[in-house]
């Protein structure tokens, strides 16, 4: 959580190479967290590294789709 959140002061700050940096940590830390994916994807696209940022959105909407059902079949399953 800390490299993401750096990673987001980076980015505000207009840095987004210092970013990317912090964020490309996170994602090597916990590969299943969505918004660290997205917040490197936003890096990328501040870099003009077009084709990073859209794996990393598309993998971001992927992870974040995956939560979501893995919620909803605990919900489900509590209720049952």
């Amino acid at each position: 959580g800390s490299y993401i959140m750096l990673g987001e002061i980076e980015l505000q700050k207009g840095d987004p190479e210092l970013a990317r940096g912090f964020l490309e940590h996170a994602v090597k830390l916990d590969p299943q967290n969505y918004y660290a994916h997205y917040a490197l994807g936003r890096s990328y696209q501040k870099l003009g590294r077009t084709e990073d940022a859209n794996r990393e959105f598309a993998l971001q909407r992927s992870l974040r789709a995956e939560k979501q059902t893995a919620e909803e079949d605990t919900m489900e399953q509590k209720t049952h």
